[in-house]
């Protein structure tokens, strides 16, 4: 799933680290939240109680040895999750947010982490809203994968599955009126995928990455518009990017006329055109997620819908469950020039089941069905809260024949067991 380029050794390997990020090293960060865990419930000052947080202690157990060599064989994994939220109200209904994050993990590539999620100044209200900062946006409404989101970049080292991402530099512009609502995003900078690599589990390719290149460089500005409306029970999200993809392709880089060493990931100029629609009847919500992109390699659509259905106080008690069910479809055709897609024609199913008990007590059962390669991903979850600041949770990820599947196939030796430990201040 490469092209092949020359290219001479020497060039620094990896992704260097970009605004908002410091890798391979623990920060002030780190003291910073250990003061705040210490104090914060017991501060009696203002501010202090305007710090949010939290910190995870998780122990991930695999039942195979890693695919690729310079892959960790530790089968026993743990990591230390913690991130650090601040939010202020200023005068003249201006608002400050900032949402710092922190990821020690001795078996990985880079075992100190750290990265800026968040950190604004705006002023919300109406009819006129604006951000500046570093920005994280979500667009979408469906459960397994949004689709049409595409503002900030993926953090698949901080979650192989793509429900992280990385901060963006920005401004953001909107207005509402009585029934619609438009916003402008403003990006001067563009930011990678992180991408595991070397040590690291869940790994996609088997050579080192190269610094990531941009078509028209790193700091050619990239904008969005949405627009959202609400009619009666559908709500309606339209809207249009150009700048910079946020999934790349990949060139191989040979050393001489010897085997590639290095990939470099390359991240072409594109406008995507996209959908969104949310309709709730009830426990019943209809959901569709489509977009048009165009780009220098590839025209292509790409579309998925869902459905979810609440059934509530299950056999007379507090109890409910949710039935989900949902169907991808990317029409690009797999080649050296465009970007894998992992949702390609494929069907999710899910199932949640809410206690609604005073420990928030829940369990979920989530598969995804590669139609075509007939592979299947399975993610059981459960998680209670054991008391006012403390959570658990424990996950289990199969990887079951994903040999031939090209977008799962590095993780057939993948599959896992978790356990979380999650503290709240």
């Amino acid at each position: 799933m490469v092209k092949l380029k020359l290219h001479t050794e020497g060039q620094p390997q990896g992704v260097a680290p970009t605004l908002g990020e410091c890798s391979g090293c623990p920060t002030l960060f780190l003291a910073v939240l250990v003061f705040v865990m210490l104090f914060a419930e017991t501060a009696a000052s203002a501010e202090m109680s305007k710090v949010r947080g939290y910190f995870t202690l998780t122990m991930r157990g695999f039942s195979e040895g890693p695919v690729f060599s310079e892959q960790s064989d530790v089968k026993f994994q743990p990591l230390f999750n913690a991130e650090l939220r601040y939010q202020d109200d200023l005068s003249d209904g201006r608002l400050v947010k900032m949402i710092l994050s922190s990821r020690i993990q001795p078996t990985a590539n880079q075992h100190f982490s750290d990265h800026i999620r968040e950190a604004w100044i705006g002023r919300l209200g109406t009819p006129v809203t604006w951000k500046a900062g570093i920005l994280n946006e979500r667009w979408g409404v469906l459960e397994a994968e949004n689709i049409v989101d595409i503002i900030n970049p993926r953090d698949f080292v901080e979650d192989f599955q793509g429900d992280a991402k990385s901060g963006i530099p920005g401004v953001s512009l909107s207005y509402a009126d009585q029934s619609v609502k438009y916003r402008l995003w403003l990006l001067p900078y563009a930011r990678e995928q992180r991408l595991a690599e070397g040590l690291d589990r869940f790994r996609v390719a088997t050579l080192p990455f190269e610094n990531p290149q941009f078509e028209s460089g790193r700091s050619q500005p990239s904008a969005a518009l949405r627009i959202s409306t609400v009619k009666d029970d559908l709500e309606i999200g339209f809207s249009h990017f150009h700048g910079h993809a946020r999934f790349p392709r990949f060139e191989a880089v040979l050393n001489g006329l010897g085997p590639p060493t290095k990939l470099t990931p390359i991240y072409d100029r594109i406008d995507q055109t996209s959908l969104d629609l949310l309709w709730v009847g009830g426990g019943t919500l209809l959901k569709l997620e489509g977009f048009g992109q165009a780009g220098e390699k590839d025209d292509f659509f790409a579309i998925a819908s869902g459905i979810e259905h609440e059934v509530p106080a299950l056999f007379g008690t507090r109890k409910s469950l949710t039935f989900l069910t949902e169907f991808y479809y990317d029409g690009r055709e797999p080649s050296a020039d465009i970007p894998l897609a992992v949702f390609q024609e494929d069907v999710f199913v899910g199932l949640r089941f809410s206690f609604n008990d005073l420990d928030s007590t829940e369990a979920q059962i989530r598969l995804i069905h590669d139609l075509e390669y007939d592979s299947f991903f399975v993610d059981l979850r459960a998680s209670r809260r054991l008391n006012g600041v403390w959570n658990l949770e424990t996950r289990l990820n199969l990887f079951i024949d994903v040999d031939e599947d090209p977008a799962l196939m590095a993780f057939r030796d993948d599959s896992h067991l978790e356990l979380r430990l999650t503290h709240h201040f």
